[in-house]
């Protein structure tokens, strides 16, 4: 399986953060440039000042969604980007225009590459893996996705960092502008996207999981098992593009829409900023009312996603993350807190949970195995991480617990001991109306995500 571990922009939207799913800033005119952070907290100023301003958001991204995922040596990085360091190009162009090829500033050449970007962040990384750059307009970055998203379900690497990099200057503006492509009445304005993504075949501490990515030349959608809870579609207000996400959303009707391109406006890149917002809205479990197409004013919930793209409706990208399937947490909804002294823990069995719905309909009977998982959720409490079974040393069930013959549990801990290399032993007895109904030896082992 593969995850995003983490996901970082810089963009129109407040950088670095996610404060845009709570309050999010109106892009106004037909024209917007990225907010910068202070780039002086990450890159020496002496080396920072012969970067352009891209390649300064590409570093940044990277370096923060690779510290956020916990990885300082990815396998892979891999770039999406439509233009490259388009503002390098153009005062390599206009240099040689004005003054002739004798003088040209030798920075400008090197840094209008596309590949400049991937290079960059493996140099100042010390990174040594694979290392490339996709350059197919509006699903340059998807490309990134694809070849990476292959790579980890075929074992050959297990991290990736993948980036979606592009500027708009306003001398390109407004050649698009002029074309018709972008700043018509109605449409979003265009902007600049920088996205950082890490994958990895670690589900620990991932904001979701990435299931499947698929590229094709046509309209149709690929089939798959998941119904998802959400379509993030790419509308930006220009007619020819927006029927397109709406004959592709009418095939699955009942389906919600959400939209995106007016909170992180149009490029060539924009279609990372959708994923790297729809990763944290998955993770999240509910997307924000006003990313709504059906104008409802409440949050929608959404644990799996479909996001599609296009590229001059002839590129079809789709996309598919769910979230993780959390843990049924049982303590204080099926085990209700009574009492905890250190050593003694008292609970009230809740008769109306689930899962005595099921087990066993008009004979509740409290499972073997939740009983085990309170007894983690507990030691959990008392180390202040959390922890997964190891191994049951010894586990003995005297007597059925009921939730209305023997609705208050004494959870009595007799031992608890650090076992080297192999986490808590906990020894102890679950009493009920002054009766063992439980003894236990469990082991538990701590994983590497807080609580």
């Amino acid at each position: 399986m593969v995850y995003i571990k983490s996901a970082t922009q810089i963009s129109a939207q407040q950088p670095l953060s996610e404060a845009w799913m709570t309050e999010p800033q109106t892009l106004e005119g037909s024209y917007v440039r990225s907010q910068d952070p202070a780039f002086r907290n990450w890159l020496n100023p002496m080396e920072s000042r012969r970067l352009g301003r891209l390649l300064k958001r590409a570093l940044v991204t990277a370096t923060e969604a690779l510290s956020k995922a916990g990885i300082t040596q990815p396998d892979a990085i891999i770039t999406g980007t439509g233009l490259g360091c388009i503002e390098n190009t153009e005062l390599l162009l206009k240099q040689m225009c004005c003054e002739g090829d004798d003088t040209l500033k030798p920075t400008n050449f090197m840094q209008s590459t596309h590949n400049t970007i991937s290079s960059l962040i493996a140099i100042n990384g010390h990174f040594h893996g694979y290392n490339s750059t996709y350059s197919h307009k509006a699903v340059s970055f998807e490309s990134a996705m694809l070849d990476a998203f292959l790579q980890l379900r075929l074992g050959d690497i297990s991290t990736a960092l993948v980036t979606g990099n592009d500027e708009m200057t306003p001398s390109y503006f407004t050649i698009l502008q002029r074309g018709g492509y972008l700043g018509q009445p109605g449409q979003v304005p265009a902007t600049e996207a920088s996205a950082a993504l890490v994958l990895s075949t670690e589900a620990d501490g991932a904001l979701c999981e990435l299931q499947d990515i698929r590229m094709s030349y046509g309209t149709a959608l690929p089939t798959s098992t998941m119904k998802p809870d959400a379509i993030l579609i790419g509308t930006n207000g220009c007619e020819a593009n927006d029927s397109i996400y709406d004959a592709l959303a009418a095939r699955l009707p009942s389906t919600p829409l959400l939209h995106y391109k007016h909170l992180f406006g149009e490029g060539y890149s924009s279609s990372a900023l959708g994923l790297y917002a729809a990763a944290h809205i998955v993770s999240k479990g509910e997307a924000p009312a006003f990313m709504r197409c059906d104008g409802y004013n409440e949050p929608l919930p959404v644990n799996r996603m479909l996001i599609i793209n296009h590229s001059d409706g002839n590129c079809f990208s789709y996309t598919q993350i769910s979230n993780l399937k959390p843990r049924m947490r049982l303590l204080d909804k099926m085990f209700v807190l009574v009492s905890d002294d250190g050593r003694q823990v008292v609970l009230r069995l809740n008769p109306v949970h689930p899962i005595y719905q099921m087990h066993f309909p008009g004979t509740p009977i409290t499972p073997g195995m939740c009983l085990v998982q309170m007894l983690g959720e507990l030691l959990e409490r008392k180390a202040g991480r959390k922890l997964e079974l190891k191994r049951i040393v010894n586990l003995k069930f005297i007597r059925p617990l009921s939730p209305e013959e023997s609705p208050l549990l004494t959870v009595a801990f007799e031992s608890l001991e650090d076992i080297e290399e192999e986490g808590i032993q906990a020894k102890g007895t679950i009493t009920a109306n002054e009766q063992v109904a439980t003894k236990f030896s469990v082991i538990f082992k701590a994983q590497e995500s807080s609580l």
